[in-house]
């Protein structure tokens, strides 16, 4: 359900099994990696604190409240939950690069394209690390070389995704493709990405948007569909 965009249910499931079991660490890395999305940032940092404590020497513990920092405009804070992860385990695959996204909305940009770099250097291809490749060339203009690393298999795989959908919107936006840009963003706003927000205010790499009388629907459009999230128990 959470990869078909049906956000909902997905987090209906999470907090059926949570009720169950308040413990279960599975229940607590999704929901907690989902609720900032949706607008609900300080329950996932809770989830997030509660998760690292359980389980502090597995990377992916860190997500939740990387994510609750991050969607909640704490850059700094949320590199630094980030840093704490790597140093779990310096050699995971998506980890180093998930801090490029971090990197260049907080203008720290030769640290990104150097980050990025590493990536094209190795060869590696997962979609993080093509994501961070789109996000290096976009920085610089280079149209071509940011689109190439979006293959079919990435764009069928961002297309299904909030997360990267929003990337792919950013890259966009750096390009200086405004409706490309708008396209991936309601994509990313359809499969769950509903933090109005963060989308509306926070995000730095979004502010050419902001005018936009389409961004604009779309935030009208993000904000109903958070309203569909927020917790009423």
């Amino acid at each position: 359900m959470w990869r078909r965009g049906m956000m909902k249910v997905a987090l209906a499931h999470f907090e059926r099994l949570l009720s169950a079991d308040p413990n279960d660490q599975d229940a607590l890395k999704w929901a907690g990696a989902t609720y900032p999305f949706v607008g609900r940032a300080a329950e996932a940092g809770s989830m997030g604190e509660r998760l690292i404590a359980m389980d502090p020497m597995s990377p992916m513990s860190y997500m939740p409240l990387m994510f609750s920092r991050w969607l909640d405009g704490h850059f700094e804070a949320a590199l630094g939950v980030l840093q704490q992860s790597c140093k779990v385990d310096p050699s995971h695959p998506i980890l180093e690069m998930a801090a490029v996204h971090l990197l260049i909305p907080m203008g720290r940009h030769e640290e990104a394209i150097a980050l990025a770099g590493r990536a094209e250097k190795e060869r590696r291809l997962t979609i993080f690390d093509r994501t961070a490749l789109l996000w290096r060339y976009a920085l610089v203009g280079d149209r071509e070389k940011a689109l190439s690393w979006l293959s079919q298999g990435a764009l069928e795989t961002c297309r299904r995704d909030f997360q990267y959908s929003w990337w792919v919107a950013c890259a966009y936006v750096m390009l200086g493709d405004a409706e490309s840009a708008l396209d991936w963003l309601e994509n990313a706003i359809e499969h769950g990405f509903v933090n109005h927000r963060f989308l509306a205010e926070i995000d730095p790499i979004l502010a050419p948007l902001r005018s936009d009388p389409r961004f604009q629907v779309l935030m009208a459009r993000a904000r109903e569909k958070q309203a569909e999230f927020e917790d009423r128990s």
